[in-house]
């Protein structure tokens, strides 16, 4: 079918869902811009037009099957329809209709998710008419509503690392998000950003940035969050987009602070600027069976008995690929891997199986089908880094193992902010050859110690608040309350050194304990809060996210914290 024809039964599906709508006052105007073709930024009076169309009125038609192609797209009509329909942020807040994930805006509102619309003074607010507020709680976060070609034209469901989406959704069923740019403390630029041509997007968007909106020039590029998932971070991308943000917080995966040449890896982390954050596992993934079947679950029936050390069978795990290339290591020799790529992990891959592959409770291997139940059974769970950043530490600690952290100069998620001495262990990579008599000197009172502040840490490290709970968490912890909870204590003791912030800071080191200030510990809650589903297998009573998840035909709007919601304004809020 040709990008023509999907385009008129685009325009026809639109022209049939606004016929039939309830809300007669949702109906489109008849102007070219606020019709099929297009919706009009009313705060900005610019034209946001649907891939294939462009112009000040989106009258001027763009070669479809180049701009289908570009965005990730097989086919013209998966491009310009698509199946399902509304995988649209925030489904198009109920503000419009979602076709081939791009939100055709009601009369009267606009935005990327069809949030925004003007008041009276003709000031933009989000979702009028619903209630919403901005939480009490810091920081506040303005986001910048870029043309559609910059972030919501590209295929959403293409992206295997779609954080950046998902962030943006949850900043307004959290009540983060507020639409005056005047009162933010923040303001965060939405892109996908991964390698060194995303990043370019980058450059131009900051470009647009600054002619169209003041606050980049008030603060020079500082406050300003940038998203980026490549696996080292931002060093992945090009370097005019790092030297335009040099004062911008990166959000990214990786915490390399130092230079590390023998694995060619150029320092990228900048401590007490930036900010290193889990990866996103999604629901979908094989490995979101850690955290579906977590014995951190107050219902797992091992959890009684899971700080006990006669539980755990074995030592030291690790599954996965030891060389740099694919090819199985050699265990009588060393190298024992071919010289290719031999920085990959730093070399601790390759150490750990040369000293360790066979010693009595060390499983160290290639492939592992029972990864996953051992997980569970081990104490300590080898995390370190591939060809840059890792996903071991978030998965282990799903899984009530211990992390055990090698690498030089790097930061785990959140670190220096988040102890993670308080549920891992680290050990330097020249340590390797003696790592089973560290171990050994770690008794059953320090262990039970460690793995009893694992199901805080491991809180920290999941984003429940858009996936779902897998241990009755409540969001209220999540990797995004986490980052938001760093933005604040940045703002309230501005230059202070990242690892003084909990010590200046009582209401910030309750928090990255799991608990109320007025508590000693972190307790647990007896029953999943309403409003956010589960993950986990062992539930029966709260929904399942897949359920929730199939009957919102993909996406949740807001997130999991939304499942119940009857709109994003009224999402249960873990802060107010």
């Amino acid at each position: 079918m040709s990008g023509f024809f999907a385009l008129q039964i685009v325009c026809l599906l639109t022209a049939t869902f606004l016929s039939s709508a309830v809300h007669k006052e949702a109906l489109y105007s008849n102007h070219t811009c606020n019709g099929c073709k297009g919706t009009c930024h009313m705060e900005l009076q610019r034209c946001d037009c649907p891939r294939g169309h462009s112009g000040p009125e989106c009258s001027r038609p763009k070669d479809l099957a180049s701009i289908c192609k570009k965005y990730t797209f097989h086919t013209n009509l998966n491009c310009t329809l698509g199946a399902p329909l509304n995988q649209c942020l925030n489904g198009c807040s109920r503000r419009g209709i979602c076709l081939s994930g791009w939100c055709h805006c009601s009369s009267g509102f606009f935005g990327a998710d069809c949030s925004a619309s003007l008041n009276d003074e003709g000031k933009s607010v989000l979702l009028s008419g619903s209630g919403y507020k901005t939480r009490s709680r810091k920081p506040l976060i303005y986001i910048y509503e870029l043309p559609p070609s910059f972030n919501t034209w590209y295929n959403i469901r293409a992206q295997d690392r779609p954080l950046w989406f998902l962030f943006y959704q949850r900043l307004l069923s959290s009540g983060v998000r507020t639409a005056d740019g005047n009162v933010a403390d923040y303001y965060f630029i939405p892109l996908n950003i991964r390698g060194p041509s995303e990043s370019m997007s980058m450059v131009k968007a900051v470009k647009y940035i600054q002619s169209t909106w003041p606050w980049w020039n008030k603060h020079l590029g500082s406050r300003h969050l940038i998203i980026h998932t490549g696996d080292v971070g931002r060093m992945d991308a090009a370097e005019p987009a790092r030297a335009l943000t040099i004062n911008s917080t990166w959000i990214t995966h990786w915490g390399l602070y130092e230079d590390y040449s023998f694995s060619g890896w150029k320092k990228s982390h900048r401590p007490g600027l930036d900010i290193v954050v889990p990866i996103l596992i999604s629901s979908a993934s094989p490995r979101a069976n850690a955290f579906k079947y977590s014995p951190l679950h107050p219902l797992h029936p091992d959890r009684k008995n899971s700080l006990d050390k006669p539980n755990k069978d074995l030592e030291v795990l690790f599954a996965g690929r030891i060389c740099g290339g694919r090819e199985v290591p050699n265990s009588t020799r060393w190298p024992n891997c071919k010289p290719i790529n031999v920085g990959y992990s730093q070399g601790v891959r390759q150490l750990m199986h040369f000293h360790h592959w066979n010693r009595t409770g060390f499983k160290i291997s290639v492939a592992n089908p029972d990864y996953l139940r051992d997980l569970a059974h081990t104490r300590f769970c080898l995390a370190p880094t591939g060809g840059g950043h890792g996903h071991r530490q978030i998965l282990v600690a799903f899984s009530g193992c211990v992390p055990l952290l090698i690498g030089d100069y790097i930061y785990q998620p959140f670190e220096p902010e988040l102890d993670w001495s308080q549920f891992s262990v680290t050990v330097p990579k020249s340590e390797i050859p003696r790592l089973h008599e560290i171990l050994g000197g770690i008794d059953n009172q320090q262990y039970n110690k460690l793995q009893s502040a694992l199901r805080c840490g491991a809180e920290h490290m999941t984003y429940s608040s858009f996936i779902g709970s897998f241990k009755w968490d409540w969001g209220k912890y999540d990797a995004f309350e986490t980052i938001m909870e760093i933005l604040r204590v940045r703002l309230k003791h501005p230059g202070a050194d990242p690892k003084d912030l909990a010590s200046l800071d009582p209401e910030f080191k309750s928090f990255m304990e799991c608990r109320d200030p007025d508590e000693a510990e972190q307790k647990e809650p007896m029953e999943l809060p309403t409003g956010l589903c589960s993950m986990s297998v062992l539930d029966s009573d709260p929904p399942s996210c897949l359920a929730c998840v199939t009957r919102h035909n993909g996406i949740i709007p807001g997130g999991a914290a939304c499942c119940d919601s009857e709109s994003i304004a009224s999402c249960p809020r873990a802060w107010d």
